[in-house]
């Protein structure tokens, strides 16, 4: 009868154990993961790329592409996963310390202490989306009007390199990630972005009838015309990976050459004197 009795604690020990030892979903595939990344800089906003590269042992590489380092990857630090995944460690590129920037089995109530904003949050909310994927929510505002997360399958709202002390990448906030090519996930905060453009609405010049990009979906170019082009207007067109494939400037009625593109989207970067915009290009 005791032997029976200590089977049955000993399995219901481990069915509990199972219960609470959740396996969430994936934060960081290597190779495959991508994430478009909002930041602020002098020169204006910025949509960039974080990349999920080789892993080494436990530890994955990171890498950034983006307007900081003139469109060239560049090293982003290393993070690793708990087996479990629901916490994750990131180590930066000028330092050896790990650091806990993530924790998905974190309570109500419960406490997390940022580094590098060197503050600490309060849970207040848990909940999952549409998606069934788990939020973590504190009591502490992004730059971007959205409260600091902690999504399953995505990472922190403020980016996994978000302790890294590197001048040009200010108030970093996810919009989009993406795992081989598919599109896993996408910020819903239209106040700043429409899916994964930037939404700056003092741009009235780049939307109103004087101003036209055409066509679009586009084929073998574009075309820009409009009487509230005053001075150069700067144009930049990046693939999805971030990588920069036109980089000019205009002044009239011009069309640019694209008939070299492969078929895809495409986001078309303009700035006008203090004036940005992020338009979402396709070309068939």
């Amino acid at each position: 009868m005791k032997k029976l009795r200590l089977i049955f604690i000993l399995f219901f020990t481990i069915l509990v154990s199972s219960l609470i030892a959740q396996n969430y979903e994936e934060v960081v595939r290597p190779d495959t993961s991508i994430w478009y990344f909002a930041h602020k800089q002098l020169a204006g906003w910025f949509i960039d790329t974080l990349f999920a590269g080789e892993q080494n042992e436990e530890w994955i590489n990171l890498y950034y592409r983006g307007e900081f380092y003139n469109r060239e990857l560049t090293f982003a630090g290393k993070i690793k996963t708990a087996e479990s995944k629901q916490k994750i460690w990131y180590v930066s590129p000028a330092d050896m310390d790990s650091i806990l920037i993530y924790d998905i089995n974190l309570e109500k109530g419960d406490t997390f202490y940022f580094h590098y904003m060197n503050i600490t949050g309060l849970v207040d909310t848990i909940f999952n989306d549409d998606n069934e994927r788990k939020i973590i929510e504190f009591d502490l505002t992004t730059d971007w009007n959205s409260k600091i997360q902690f999504i399953e399958g995505v990472g922190p709202n403020i980016s996994l390199i978000y302790t890294w002390d590197d001048p040009g990448i200010l108030s970093p906030f996810v919009v989009c990630k993406f795992d081989n090519e598919i599109h896993q996930y996408e910020v819903d905060n239209p106040l700043y972005f429409e899916g994964c453009n930037l939404k700056l609405t003092s741009i009235n010049s780049f939307h109103d009838d004087n101003f036209k990009i055409i066509p679009n979906p586009f084929h073998n170019y574009i075309q820009f015309k409009g009487n509230e082009i005053n001075g150069n207007l700067y144009v930049k067109l990046y693939d999805i990976e971030g990588r920069l494939l036109i980089n000019m400037n205009i002044s009239e009625y011009f069309e640019i050459n694209t008939s070299f593109l492969d078929n895809g989207f495409y986001i078309l970067h303009l700035m006008n004197n203090d004036n940005y915009a992020n338009f979402k290009m396709l070309k068939q």
